[in-house]
């Protein structure tokens, strides 16, 4: 071999080795907001595309760049496309989050549960002075099939058993004094009941409800985002009870004898301690109510969610309250309530698994 040919390799050889010195690798690992690996994602030089490769089952990646590499993107499919600067690191590292807006479209089932201050409200009961409307223990439980159109909506459809409690208060009711009704008694006389009471009514309504329902799901920050549940449920009412204690005098005044009748059970005139219970007879065993929920969603992991915060549920359709549960209620010492709803207010918590 003659010396210009040794010459010619050497020269070859040095300007290889100047150009491969002028490369350099980077290296680093690629995870979502769960520490989790990401897999096949897509690394690039910025306007340099011809130069890529993708991420490993681990999500480590190793890539030669040339000198002139400055920035390097980091995108894949339902992920934040994501930019680094290269500088003088060695080793790059990132953090990939959901895209809000990507289709997800994956089906899933929640636990639903909420507890709180249920409400039986009828119109007249809450503007009379005799009459309060209190709040007692409410809560409905069950299971929900979702559908997880993306990562800022889902729709949710399933059944509840829910149960709603709370109370009527006569407080120092005295009607003698005020315009009443003209009865007749079972002679076929005429009266009028008079009526002095305190009494307490607790009522109880049972239902299977069908719980229909559109999730928003925003402001994401790691694991973390905000949501709101808007919707609506179709309750039937399986049951209806209530019970009531007190106190209560009732005597009859007949205006065409000018005398008052008292101590007659017979004639439901009587002076006497309260307690009693029995079947609410509801007209409308069928209702409507409307749904608003707020709160904070968790991340747990790629298919477990957990929701927990404050919703409302307040009954649209009238449940036709009509006719009088005993001889102290709301109809026989004042007359009609008006349309009566049920509401509920409390903590929600949603444990969603997407399949």
């Amino acid at each position: 071999m003659n010396k210009i040919t040794i010459h010619l390799i050497l020269f070859i050889l040095i300007i290889h080795s100047l150009g491969q010195a002028q490369d350099r690798i980077i290296k680093g690992k690629v995870i979502d907001i769960l520490d989790n690996p990401v897999t096949g994602v897509n690394i690039t030089i910025k306007n340099y595309t011809h130069l890529a490769t993708i991420t490993n089952h681990e999500g480590t990646y190793r890539i030669r760049l040339p000198e002139y590499a400055e920035i390097l993107i980091f995108s894949i499919k339902g992920k934040k496309t994501e930019e680094a600067i290269i500088g003088e690191q060695t080793v790059i590292d990132i953090i990939l989050k959901d895209e809000i807006n990507s289709k997800v479209r994956k089906f899933g089932l929640a636990l639903n549960l909420m507890l709180g201050d249920s409400r039986i409200a009828s119109e007249n009961i809450v503007d009379n002075p005799y009459w309060t409307d209190n709040q007692d223990m409410g809560y409905h439980g069950g299971i929900l099939l979702t559908f997880q159109y993306s990562n800022f909506l889902a729709f949710m459809v399933g059944a509840n058993l829910s149960s709603y409690e709370a109370s009527f208060q006569l407080e120092n009711f005295d009607n003698a004094n005020q315009e009443k009704e003209l009865l007749t008694d079972k002679d076929g006389d005429i009266f009028y009941r008079i009526i002095q009471a305190n009494v307490v009514e607790k009522n109880s309504i049972g239902a299977i409800e069908i719980p229909l329902f559109v999730n928003f799901s925003y402001l994401n920050y790691k694991r973390f985002s905000l949501y709101t549940n808007l919707g609506t449920y179709f309750s039937l009412i399986t049951h209806s009870e209530y019970s009531v204690e007190g106190h209560a005098n009732h005597v009859g005044y007949y205006p065409d004898y000018h005398v008052i009748l008292y101590n007659l059970e017979e004639y439901g005139f009587t002076n006497d301690d309260v307690n009693e219970g029995g079947e609410w007879n509801i007209q409308n065993n069928f209702s409507i109510a409307a749904h608003v929920g707020v709160g904070v969603k968790m991340k747990v992991s790629k298919n477990l969610n957990i929701s927990f915060g404050a919703g409302t549920k307040f009954g649209i359709s009238d449940l036709g309250y009509s006719e009088a549960k005993h001889i102290n209620d709301f109809i026989t010492t004042v007359g009609e309530p008006g349309k009566t709803t049920i509401r509920i207010d409390g903590l929600q918590l949603n444990i969603n698994y997407i399949f």
